[in-house]
């Protein structure tokens, strides 16, 4: 029987005889690939740190060659962890009888064999908690009754240590088990100094944990304080002053802002760093709303899904409302609350207007403040907008921005209002405004039917 040789991959396909017979689920997220079954053929990723040694631990090389030398006790203790929980996933995700998807999501199961048609594995994860000599063994599988959350083992050797979905197969429970996750979690609070790892002769090339750290290297120095370094290497070009951190598409002055390193905003803003998603940062600091528009920063900039800082805080107030909508329909005691986060938010977002954020500015999907609340009851919705109408005309940046109701809302105010005056005030604001809305002849033409059908239907009621 081969031995496995580890030749510098830490992620390779491999074929497993203990996985032979079970489902194909080499799709995305262990999706089914083949009506066939599998041939044992799977991704095995070995978890690695970045220690100095370029190889695996030996206690993984270890697991990995039982699993190769131990087929049919792998397949023993994963055929009988599910029919451990067989009975209860039932009950839990409601099997009927006599329903045809039940029926293909948990089919009749004789004898312990057949428990391979229900599920398949996907992905094997040589984790680096170990126990005996072993390290231990996560296997994220494809199963008949859960599409999205599949089914995950954990093995040390063929013990099963626990099952459940699919992360069973990367969580942290072999340090559980093996008694030292709490010394793990007071090492990661730790205080370690960044570094630039190099490429280790044997392989010429970075583990993944390395790579991952150098990809984050300047990020860490922002987020960990590390100021002095990081201006030092800024001002030898060893750190580019408009660099980012690719992985998450942010740049050192974006990290910077959201990481409150004040330090090291300035020092990047004083050398003209480029400030582009910078306000999408600021967590609602006004100080650093402030510092940016200081900069020539533009409070208007839009993200690249084209949104503005000022639409951003419209959704949070709408998902607020209906949180408190909520709460209040299922008898909770957080209406108070998430009434006072309402005004909070309220007050910031006044702040910005005055600041000179603009209400009408559209996203990407032609969204903006005016229609954000779209999806809420007509009453809340009004007063959202009557709410915008205040801070807009209260502030003097703000005041050639046109006031603008959308159709939906003209119609329902229109339509429920019984008083006559009411009506024809709501008309006459539109008239007011009319001018200030942008001049296509489809819009100036659908504004004026609508103010001339309510103006007739107010003097006829």
């Amino acid at each position: 029987m081969n031995h496995f040789n580890f030749d510098g991959n830490w992620s390779k396909e491999y074929n497993f005889d203990a996985f032979k017979g079970l489902q194909s689920r080499r799709g995305s997220y262990t999706s089914m690939s083949s009506n066939k079954v599998s041939n044992g053929t799977v991704s095995l990723t070995i978890n690695d740190d970045t220690c100095d040694s370029p190889d695996p631990y030996k206690e993984q090389l270890a697991a990995i060659n039982y699993l190769i030398e131990n087929p049919t006790l792998i397949r023993k203790t994963m055929r009988e962890g599910v029919a451990s929980i067989y009975e209860s996933l039932k009950i839990r995700y409601d099997y009927q009888e006599e329903d045809e998807d039940s029926q293909m999501s948990f089919p009749k199961i004789n004898n312990l064999s057949e428990y391979d048609r229900v599920f398949g594995v996907g992905n094997v994860y040589v984790q680096l908690p170990s126990k005996d000599g072993f390290a231990y063994i996560g296997i994220e599988c494809g199963c008949t009754w859960d599409d999205e959350h599949g089914l995950g083992f954990l093995l040390h050797k063929n013990r099963l240590v626990s099952i459940g979905s699919a992360d069973e197969a990367f969580n942290w429970d072999g340090y559980k088990d093996n008694g030292t996750l709490k010394k793990v979690l007071e090492d990661l609070k730790s205080k370690i100094e960044p570094i630039k790892f190099q490429a280790h002769a044997k392989y010429g090339q970075l583990k993944p944990s390395q790579q991952s750290a150098n990809d984050a290297y300047e990020a860490t120095l922002i987020r960990k304080g590390y100021n002095s370094r990081f201006i030092s290497e800024l001002e030898s070009g060893a750190i580019e002053l408009n660099g980012k951190y690719e992985t998450i598409d942010s740049s050192y002055l974006e990290l910077a802002i959201s990481s409150k390193n004040i330090e090291i905003v300035n020092h990047l803003l004083e050398n003209g760093a480029e400030i582009r998603y910078s306000f999408h940062n600021t967590k609602k600091d006004l100080t650093l709303i402030d510092l940016l528009v200081d900069y020539d920063g533009d409070i208007n900039t839009q993200d690249n899904a084209g949104n503005t800082i000022l639409y951003q805080a419209s959704v949070e107030l709408v998902t607020l409302y209906d949180h408190r909508n909520q709460n209040i329909k299922s008898g909770s005691v957080r209406e108070e609350e998430l009434s006072l986060k309402i005004d909070d938010l309220k007050i910031y977002m006044e702040e910005l207007v005055n600041k000179g954020a603009d209400t009408s500015i559209e996203n990407s999907y032609g969204y903006n403040c005016l229609n954000a609340s779209r999806n809420l009851p007509i009453d809340q919705k009004n007063e959202i907008n009557r709410f915008f109408k205040k801070i807009v005309r209260n502030n003097n940046k703000g005041i050639d921005q046109p006031i603008v109701k959308d159709k939906i809302i003209i119609e329902s105010e229109a339509s429920q209002t019984v008083n006559r005056k009411r009506t024809i005030e709501i008309l006459d604001e539109i008239q007011i405004h009319k001018e200030s809305i942008p001049k296509s002849d489809e819009q100036e033409l659908l504004k004026t039917k609508w103010w001339q059908f309510w103006r007739n239907k107010s003097k006829n009621s």
